[in-house]
């Protein structure tokens, strides 16, 4: 895990999980996320599988990408194919999961397949300011 205090109400840190036929790494995230700091606590995954354990941990935002927005879809953006373990509703966009916010980019590359079908790439700027 990488942690980078920003200030001191806000504490993102970032867990490498590599994403295959297995998640290799996920093991280790229980304990990596309760060792997070109090405060605006910021998850930064490249792959969403740890969506129960980052709202248990109290992960305020959880900012993740992998997905690529279904990368196939149908006419209008319906998703066939998310690339995740998590409910497709979490695939892309803005999203809540309890008292946890998140943001799910569907980036701009592909995977599996060297295509994208209905489904634009984008590149996403967050900007965080106080309530």
């Amino acid at each position: 895990m990488h942690h980078h205090a920003i200030g001191a109400d806000i504490d993102p840190a970032g867990i490498r999980i590599a994403h295959d036929d297995q998640i290799v790494g996920a093991d280790i995230a229980p304990a990596a996320l309760a060792d997070m700091p109090g405060g605006y606590r910021i998850l930064l995954q490249h792959s969403p599988e740890l969506l129960d354990e980052a709202a248990a941990a109290n992960v305020s935002l959880y900012l993740r990408g992998h997905t690529h927005g279904g990368q196939i879809c149908l006419p209008g953006g319906i998703t066939i194919m998310t690339n995740i373990r998590a409910p497709r509703r979490y695939a892309s966009g803005l999203w809540r999961h309890g008292d946890m916010a998140g943001f799910t980019t569907i980036g701009a590359g592909v995977s599996v397949m060297p295509l994208r079908f209905f489904s634009e790439g984008e590149v996403a700027v967050i900007t965080l300011r106080r309530a």
